[in-house]
């Protein structure tokens, strides 16, 4: 084992100063640190009536109150660094145009692009596990670039693939594509979500057509995004025709029961059969829509429970629905009374007691009939209106109830027990 001796510990000192004097001490290295630094200082001076400036701007056009808001804070928040980073690529630029040095322009140059694009990607991702597989891409990226590592990456990765149809597929076209297609699909669904935010805040357009609206975007997102990955990747779309048959018959038994919801789900928005806010009855299920999506229905109850039923159910099966055309429906609710009882009167008490209610309306208004002769009441049938149906219906009922049981104990008015005459011979 060798030990580090002053004489060793004087070479390396050497030669680590040979190789800046020849890499750093040098004219064209010292006035492109001296331009980096100059660059930084004079951004960072005027760093704050930068970002005040760029607010302004951004309020004067209604920016922040977009869509894009997220953007645009994510931009003010890096408006420094953005600055800086294409600063020092005009300098490069320059710098090249003159026929100087650039390493360390371009160098300083890749290191603030890479820490404002980490950090966007970081808050601009809702979901933290591929933000943060991102950043590291990224990050990775940035590395191999600085060391002058990812153009041989890349010409290795280039020449790794196979032959499809007369055209070379290679790993990093495959890459490529796929990344591409992450690109395209989190930018286009980005958009559609914006618009769509905006569409409901000012337009007042039908829940139907904005369901509609956002799902036949999302859906045309993914073709898009399919689309673009396959050409990036070199899977040319004129060549795919040759497995359009197989994919056909593929799709059609294995993937049946998904088109079919979805298409379903379509024709259902189309139609405005169902809409989200309807109160429908579907089989012994009772509740009302709380989501419309490509392959389900979510009907929330008044119980808490929430039943995903697929669309292809709601097309295929009898629906009542409780507020398709007109959110009012009627209730009915049995009542018995004695014999020896004043049936106007009692008539009368119920049709008060349902009026008391504040849910049931004046318009129709209550009415109350007397419907039979039974064995051991005389009944009656008291109707009333509602427009709410969402917020219940055994809540009005028992309201009712509880009024029309306090008037008839008031007014002597009896509900009789079930009675039977025995006669013995």
């Amino acid at each position: 084992m060798s030990v580090l001796s002053y004489d060793m510990l004087l070479r390396s000192v050497d030669s680590h100063l040979i190789w800046l004097k020849g890499n750093i001490f040098v004219l064209s290295s010292l006035i492109q640190i001296l331009l980096v630094a100059a660059i930084i200082v004079l951004v960072s001076i005027f760093k704050k009536p930068i970002k005040s400036f760029a607010k302004k701007s951004t309020d004067r056009f209604s920016f922040a109150e977009s869509g894009y808001s997220l953007v645009i804070r994510n931009i003010l928040d890096h408006i420094s660094g953005i600055i800086i980073a294409l600063l020092l690529l005009f300098a490069r630029h320059v710098s090249v145009e003159l026929h100087h040095q650039t390493k360390i322009l371009q160098l300083a140059a890749n290191i603030y692009i890479a820490c404002i694009a980490i950090s966007i990607v970081s808050t601009a991702i809702k979901k933290k596990e591929i933000a943060k597989a991102v950043k590291i891409v990224v990050l990775i990226l940035t590395c191999l670039n600085i060391l002058g590592l990812l153009a041989p990456l890349m010409a290795l990765l280039d020449g790794i693939g196979f032959m499809f149809t007369g055209t070379k597929i290679s790993v990093l076209t495959l890459i490529e594509g796929v990344a591409l297609t992450a690109l395209v699909f989190s930018v286009g669904n980005f958009i559609v979500d914006s618009i769509s935010v905006k569409i409901s805040k000012t337009s007042g357009l039908n829940p139907t057509l904005e369901v509609l609206f956002l799902k036949l975007s999302k859906t045309l997102v993914v073709i898009i995004s399919a689309a673009a990955g396959l050409e990036m990747a070199g899977f040319s779309l004129k060549s795919l025709h040759y497995f359009s048959g197989a994919l056909g018959i593929g799709i059609g038994f294995g993937l049946k029961n998904i088109f079919s919801n979805y298409i379903s789900g379509i024709i259902l928005l189309i139609d405005k059969s169902i809409k989200p806010g309807d109160v429908i009855e579907v089989g012994d299920r009772f509740g009302w829509i709380t989501d419309l999506r490509a392959r389900y229905v979510s009907l929330r109850t008044r119980d808490g429970k929430e039943y995903i039923i697929p669309n292809e159910e709601l097309i295929t099966h009898r629906v009542v629905s409780w507020s398709h055309s007109d959110n009012r429906i009627r209730i009915v609710l049995p009542v018995g009374i004695s014999y020896d009882s004043d049936v106007r009167l009692a008539m009368n008490l119920a049709v008060d007691a349902a009026k008391s209610v504040q849910r049931v309306l004046k318009d129709p208004e209550p009415v109350c009939r007397f419907t039979e002769f039974a064995d051991s009441s005389l009944n009656l049938s008291l109707r009333a209106w509602i427009s709410d149906p969402q917020n219940g219906i055994a809540n009005v009922k028992s309201e009712i109830n509880l009024g029309i049981l306090d008037r008839f104990n008031s007014n002597n008015i009896k509900i009789p027990y079930p009675q039977r005459d025995v006669h013995i011979n």
